[in-house]
């Protein structure tokens, strides 16, 4: 992940609802606006844009307090069209997904070392 940009800032506060920002992972990107927020608990977003393109339904990350931390949960769906180039967008987009996933884990992991070593 290279980094996240806001694009537009919530109708209430900079990250509120309405706001819209932009994901750069290099030759993909996404636009997304927050729609629901239940702080600190829940976090809803529809993706507006995307390269490549789809159709994205509804995206919620949830946290929830564990003993260890923080458990977090990912919910996103989206369909991809059905000519061929949507089609082959669809595994574009999963793995564009997964380099997401992968990208906050590092940063979390970088984090946590750094947290807990000084």
């Amino acid at each position: 992940m290279r980094g996240a940009t806001r694009i537009r800032e919530g109708r209430t506060a900079p990250d509120a609802i309405g706001t819209l920002r932009r994901i750069d992972l290099g030759p993909i990107w996404l636009q997304e606006e927050i729609v629901g927020l239940q702080r600190p608990s829940r976090f809803d977003y529809r993706i507006r844009d995307a390269r490549p393109k789809f159709h994205h339904e509804a995206g919620t990350i949830a946290f929830q307090t564990v003993p260890e931390g923080t458990e977090v949960t990912w919910t996103s769906t989206f369909t991809s069209g059905r000519s061929i180039l949507d089609r082959l967008g669809a595994p574009v987009g999963a793995k564009a997904f997964d380099l997401v996933l992968r990208a906050i884990e590092r940063r979390l992991a970088a984090e946590h070392k750094r947290a807990t070593t000084t």
